[in-house]
């Protein structure tokens, strides 16, 4: 069986006020990834949340995914997709029954028993087990169990309530912060995290054939080569510059017991994005000496001079010149007036919600947040990731956290 794994599309998503979706460039991929589809005719498609960038998508947003799905069922793709943290899981499993009439099947929520769906080639049954994005807080409720704290204790639960057949073929999609004896692999981007919270061990995924992971923005394996992140399609932040090439991943499952062959075939962007860094001359030079350098999304750093009007129409009219668009410019020469922080440090609007929250510690104390207030960054973070908007059931959930501290400080 061929089968292909994506996550995190972020449909909708805009970095420094550009729309991915209004400038073409969610749809140029979704036309390049169709014609991968149509090559290498997979038999199953599986998606691993952030599907949207926001809970409440845009009725633009919806209508691309709609014709995405529309496509999938025409190339008679099945589909198997979960809810992310970025997700509205109820919005996303509306009509989900109708849905699995043309060979998409969703979860949203988490229920007890996971939705799971058979599929069947020469080598017999595959199983897919479909798990949404989860907090410890909603698996103690969904179980009743006093005793889940963390969140491997929240997917060990609800794993070890399926009836599985693990001498069978099994695959299971999961959204969450998949860490290997607790080492962090690859981060950067809007998913970025300072500090440990929401880590999942990877060996809570070992017994099955194939684990599908989502929500951070790099593609690669964790612990075994078999659990593994595929990463986002696109660039979704400069940082993701520094990260292995972005493409979707292709899983060849053969017969029960034997590895499955893995490989990550690219898909080119509409747009690359690009870091220059060094003086105005420095960078023209680099321009120079690789022409191919063209319609880029562009982050400039300079190093040896501060940015004045004149500077940046200069480094605008650079790049114009190559039809590409620069999103950032920044000097790591200008110091806030503090004397502490430079402006790199805030030159943008894309970090992370955890980096802006350390930042704004060190500027105001002077020092790292220790491992108790980097927990309740993180914890914070998220919440603000999953919440459109503070609610009463925000602050229960931040309460109810700050108690598991053992108290009120």
């Amino acid at each position: 069986m061929k089968i292909f794994h994506i996550s995190d599309l972020h449909i909708g998503k805009s970095i420094y006020g550009l729309s991915m979706l209004d400038n073409g460039d969610q749809s140029f991929w979704a036309e390049k990834f169709f014609d991968v589809c149509d090559s290498e005719k997979p038999d199953a498609l599986l998606i691993s949340g952030d599907i949207y960038d926001r809970s409440n998508p845009s009725a633009e947003a919806m209508t691309f995914f709609d014709g995405f799905l529309k496509e999938l069922s025409n190339k008679n793709i099945k589909t198997f997709i979960i809810a992310g943290n970025h997700d509205s899981g109820e919005r996303l499993e509306y009509a989900s029954s109708f849905l699995e009439a043309d060979g998409i099947f969703i979860s949203g929520v988490l229920n007890k028993e996971l939705k799971h769906f058979k599929l069947f080639d020469e080598y017999g049954c595959v199983n897919f087990f479909l798990l949404p994005y989860i907090f410890p807080s909603y698996a103690s409720s969904v179980f009743s169990d006093e005793n889940i704290k963390t969140y491997t204790d929240a997917v060990k639960a609800v794993l070890s309530f399926q009836d599985i057949d693990f001498s069978e073929r099994n695959i299971i999609l999961s959204h969450q912060n998949v860490v290997s004896a607790g080492k962090t692999n690859i981060r950067g981007g809007s998913e970025t995290m300072v500090g440990g919270i929401g880590e999942v061990d990877s060996s809570v995924f070992e017994k099955f054939d194939y684990a599908a992971l989502g929500h951070i923005h790099a593609g690669y394996p964790v612990g075994k080569n078999y659990i593994r992140y595929s990463g986002t399609p696109l660039c979704y932040h400069f940082d993701e510059t520094k990260q292995p090439q972005k493409g979707l991943v292709e899983i060849i499952l053969k017969n029960k017991g034997t590895e499955p062959e893995i490989k990550v075939i690219p898909v080119t962007p509409l747009h690359r994005m690009h870091c220059y860094s060094g003086s105005l001359t420095d960078i023209q030079n680099e321009l120079v000496s690789n022409s191919g350098y063209s319609n880029e999304y562009v982050q400039v750093e300079l190093t040896n001079s501060r940015i004045t009007p004149d500077i940046r129409a200069s480094i605008d009219n650079i790049f114009s010149a190559r039809s590409s668009l620069v999103l950032d410019v920044f000097s790591s020469k200008s110091i806030l007036s503090s004397g502490k922080i430079s402006s790199s440090e805030f030159h943008g609007t894309e970090k992370s919600v955890e980096e802006m929250f350390a930042s704004f510690y060190k500027s105001r104390f002077d020092a790292e947040p220790d491992e108790k207030d980097t927990a309740l960054i993180n914890f914070v973070s998220e919440l603000a990731r999953n919440d459109d908007e503070i609610t009463d059931n925000t602050s229960d959930k931040l309460i109810n956290y700050l108690n598991s501290f053992g108290g009120k400080n």
